[in-house]
């Protein structure tokens, strides 16, 4: 294996489990308007494809990172305040924050990893799927809203 594809499995993991263990902390509810220390961050990456996505979202700039076979792509993305708002109106409909990722019985060795984590104010909210975690059944309906919503907007975003 090489030697990237072992760093982004073994961050990917670390991950995982630290989103594991901050969701059976308390439980936060999101607040009515985007804050400005706000951030928002999908990623994707490892399994058996050189290749990763990030998705950044914050009041005062964002970005799309795609590296592509060690080809890397930042695309910079711009939000108003009300496309902050209505996305976090949208993440509270789908119950962002009851969202919850699973470990899995085994590791899932050539298999990708979506995480999704929601920052501010010293909180934290996440969830991952890949290899070595699951989002709970009872959520996915909610999880793949969530990711489609994101990768719709950031598409509406690029076609621009």
């Amino acid at each position: 294996m090489k030697p990237i594809l072992r760093f982004l499995f073994a961050g990917m993991f670390l991950f995982s489990l630290l989103v594991s263990c901050l969701q059976s902390s308390s439980q936060s509810t999101l607040p009515d308007t985007w804050q400005d220390d706000m951030i928002l961050k999908m990623t994707y990456g490892g399994g058996m494809r050189y290749y990763s996505s990030t998705i950044e979202i914050k009041s005062n700039g964002a970005y799309q990172l795609i590296n592509d076979q060690g080809r890397e792509i930042r695309t910079p993305l711009s939000f108003t305040q009300q496309e902050l708002n209505d996305l976090l109106a949208f993440l509270k409909a789908r119950q962002f924050e009851l969202i919850k990722s699973d470990m899995r019985a085994g590791i899932i060795y050539d298999k990708a990893t979506t995480s999704t984590v929601l920052s501010w104010n010293k909180r934290v909210l996440g969830f991952s799927d890949g290899s070595s975690s699951t989002i709970a059944e009872e959520y996915k309906k909610q999880y793949y809203e969530v990711q489609n919503y994101l990768g719709q907007l950031v598409a509406n975003k690029t076609k621009r």
